[in-house]
């Protein structure tokens, strides 16, 4: 296989051109990426999957044995023009895993994009190989899974029926298009399959969705023609740690209901990778730890506003006496230059002494017209001596060598907060 030379570019994960499968047991597809250095080497990626030779288009099958299965990976394959000496990184899933010619591991169930990087020191080239191993064939998932749901229609019809492996009890949801089952797996899982069975409460149009964290949810299957009874929905595929059944149009009048959720595939086991350390946070306050007391930073007390800002145990203290008329009457903050389309975020940790108490995040020009470049209000509820921590990110709309970075507590309640752990920096 031949690829065209490219610049140098970061990671791309998206896959072009499949040019081998392995069908019921793993998927190896590779791409080139277009380019436009002439000298640029030429990647190819060769392997051998459990001992048979799967070179850049051959097709083979396989389930696993008794033995423990393994891929070499090699790029001796690649060549260069001009003859120049190649180095060589290898990446999976976006991580540097090798800096040799060759890769081996013994594969463990998981999907993996594998990428190889081939440089002559002047230009270079990559080659990307995908790799789906399933370890056997598909089982079920539910072995101590835990099920949350978005509402429940009373107290007898649980989220835990739908998964309690028993045909005679079933889970229903309040009466509104807009309901969910959630599965949360011991460890991240491969989903190849999900049965449902519907009672006659069924969802006309629902979603199978996934995700990693249980806040970002991705659709790996759809359908508009729910019905009552047993709808099982094989090759599908999907991975993560949760699992959510969307319901978003019902069939009838009332909500949905689940006689049970059966999901199946295998556990997955991450790519054993040489971690690499990410590069370090560049902080562009100073003294944002406070170690210095209150160095660096600039306080006002205005408008009315009467407090005292001081250093106790590590953090920057403010006892609030009288907290002004106007949200900008107590301010902390320091003065940056920023960069107009430039990604920043400012991070802190913040108490107070259990009083409900809004404050301000403030990003503006520092002097007349005073333009502001984010404000954003934040309800601090945290109780006393519990530091929370917050954040905030915006791209920044001009350049600008006299930014406030403040936090402003005007018009809240008398009391004592605590700030620690502030940071400003720029979007790696």
């Amino acid at each position: 296989m031949t690829h065209k030379p490219t610049q140098r570019k970061s990671l791309t994960r998206t896959i072009s051109n499949y040019a081998s499968k392995l069908t019921a047991g793993a998927v190896l597809s590779s791409m080139s990426i277009a380019a436009l250095a002439n000298t640029a080497p030429d990647a190819s990626i060769h392997s051998v999957l459990h001992g048979v030779s799967v070179v850049n288009g051959a097709i083979n099958k396989f389930w696993e044995g008794s033995g423990s299965p393994y891929i070499d990976l090699s790029a001796r394959g690649s060549v260069d023009a001009d003859g120049d000496a190649l180095s060589y990184a290898w990446y999976v899933d976006g991580r540097f895993v090798s800096g040799d010619d060759a890769l081996n591991w013994k594969i463990a169930p998981g999907h993996y994009d594998v990428m190889l990087r081939v440089d002559d020191g002047q230009a270079s080239s990559e080659a990307l190989i995908e790799v789906d191993y399933t370890g056997g064939q598909p089982y079920s998932l539910m072995t101590d899974v835990l099920v949350n749901a978005s509402s429940i229609e009373n107290n007898t019809l649980v989220p835990f029926n739908a998964v309690d492996n028993n045909p005679n009890t079933r889970w229903g949801s309040a009466h509104t298009d807009s309901a969910w089952l959630e599965l949360a797996f011991p460890s991240r899982v491969h989903v190849n399959e999900v049965s449902l069975d519907w009672e006659a409460a069924f969802a006309q149009i629902y979603a199978i969705q996934m995700s990693d964290d249980g806040e970002q949810w991705h659709n790996i299957f759809t359908t508009n023609a729910g019905h009552i009874g047993e709808q099982t929905h094989s090759g599908i595929r999907g991975e993560g740690h949760f699992l959510r059944i969307l319901g978003q149009q019902r069939g009838t009048q009332w909500g949905y209901s689940l006689w049970e959720a059966d999901v199946k595939g295998y556990a997955l086991n991450d790519f054993p990778v040489e971690p690499v350390s990410p590069e370090p946070v560049v902080n562009l306050l100073d003294n944002g730890n406070f170690d210095l007391g209150l160095t660096h930073w600039d306080v006002v007390a205005a408008a009315g506003a009467d407090a005292l800002f001081f250093l106790s145990e590590g953090s920057a203290n403010i006892t609030v006496m009288n907290p002004g008329t106007e949200t900008w009457s107590l301010q902390l903050y320091q003065t940056r230059s920023l960069t107009a389309g430039k990604t920043y975020t400012l991070d802190f940790d913040i108490k107070n002494d259990g009083i409900n108490m809004p404050f301000w995040v403030v990003i503006e020009h520092g002097g007349s017209p005073w333009t502001k470049y984010t404000v954003k209000q934040f309800q601090q509820l945290t109780l006393a001596n519990t530091l929370k921590h917050y954040e905030l990110s915006w791209v920044q709309g001009a350049t600008d060598s006299n930014v406030k970075i403040g936090l402003h507590f005007g018009q809240t309640p008398s009391s004592s907060i605590a700030i620690d752990n502030m940071r400003l920096y720029e979007a790696q």
